[in-house]
């Protein structure tokens, strides 16, 4: 059983290698800025298990490739190839795909710096244990017997090692629903880090601020308008969406990650319920004379649909009181590009 923490000890931080990718490797984030200060005022350790490491490394290069292949065929198409002059030069010119790895790797490098990360070698490993967990379906393995989940075992018994071995928890953050199924053992499975986040905040604060804002109309009300009013457009298609109207909106999993001053961040998972119109014009094929020909129509079609997004909320708050609170700004980040333009335009 690990020891109680108390207030000067740091808290043990595991992120699994989907996290980064859910934050596409961007360690300037709103999350990762927060964790990299938290790390600078010795509040939380990151503890990195050699194998998600080289896990995380890897991705990171596979990410530099296809960014590279990107670049290239953008450079290369087009009109592009005759922007020779500064600062556009800078397209013609180019990169390479290691230039491009190596600058994430920095990025990354430093995120562990900041966040005083330990590593943990992958030694003393019982092969034996993970291989019996995989065929009796257990953590992280879990039904279907993923093959891509060893990582993950491999790092969770590293993990349980170094715990057992210095009298400590982790907090993992996984939404990888195995994770979530190792009970009663030192490791603390949630799903977000805007939790794990919240810890750092009064508790009194947190709970106060979380409970005035699942009660707020004037939230579902700027939402709703801000929603509706949103860009939806998509270039590659020439498609867009109109007449948006919200008929039902809910907000779920609210952790507060700032509070400070009166000023604080709540973060919020959003379902949303809505009507449309799709516009835009599509390739028909039309036979005319004995032969195929391509041609353009245009088209209006309804459409309802729903979005699970997540998104920010800037709150002003009583530090006496932090149940009376105004809500401020909402960014909305990336719900837009959950609307499936493609399947209007499928042959």
């Amino acid at each position: 059983m690990a020891k109680k923490k108390t207030a000067e000890e740091p808290h043990y931080l595991f992120l699994d290698t989907q996290v980064f990718d859910g934050n596409q490797y961007d360690f300037e984030n709103k999350h990762f800025r927060q964790l990299r200060s938290l790390g600078l005022s010795d509040w939380v350790q990151l503890v990195l298990p050699d194998i998600t490491r080289r896990e995380v490394e890897r991705h990171i290069a596979e990410k530099a490739k296809e960014t590279f292949a990107a670049m290239k065929e953008f450079s290369n198409k087009g009109f592009r190839r005759n922007l020779r002059r500064p600062p556009f030069d800078a397209i013609r010119k180019g990169t390479t795909e290691e230039e491009i790895r190596k600058e994430l790797l920095d990025h990354f490098k430093g995120f562990c710096h900041d966040t005083n990360a330990i590593e943990l070698p992958a030694v003393g490993l019982n092969a034996t244990a993970v291989l019996n967990d995989y065929f009796d379906g257990k953590p992280p393995f879990g039904e279907g017997k993923k093959k891509h989940e060893f990582p993950d075992a491999f790092a969770g018994q590293i993990l349980f090692n170094w715990c057992e071995a210095n009298s400590n928890t982790v907090v993992v953050v996984s939404r990888d629903g195995d994770w979530s199924k190792y009970k009663n053992t030192p490791l603390d499975v949630i799903k977000h880090i805007g939790e794990f986040l919240e810890r750092h905040i009064d508790n009194f604060t947190a709970s106060e601020i979380r409970k005035a804002m699942k009660r707020s109309k004037s939230l579902v009300a700027k939402a709703k308008e801000q929603f509706e009013k949103l860009d939806f457009s998509d270039n590659e298609f020439g498609a867009e969406l109109t007449e948006v109207e919200v008929t039902r909106m809910d907000f779920e999993e609210m952790f507060v990650t700032e509070a400070k001053g009166g000023i604080a961040t709540v973060e919020a998972a959003m379902m949303i319920d809505f009507t449309a119109t799709v516009r835009g014009s599509r390739r028909t094929r039309r036979y005319s004379a004995g032969d195929y020909s391509d041609d353009f129509e245009t088209f209006r079609e309804p459409l309802k649909s729903y979005i699970n997004g997540e998104v920010s909320i800037e709150v002003e708050y009583d530090e006496g009181d932090p149940s009376d609170l105004s809500v401020g700004s909402i960014y909305m980040g990336d719900v837009v590009s959950c609307v499936d333009f493609e399947r209007y335009f499928e042959d």
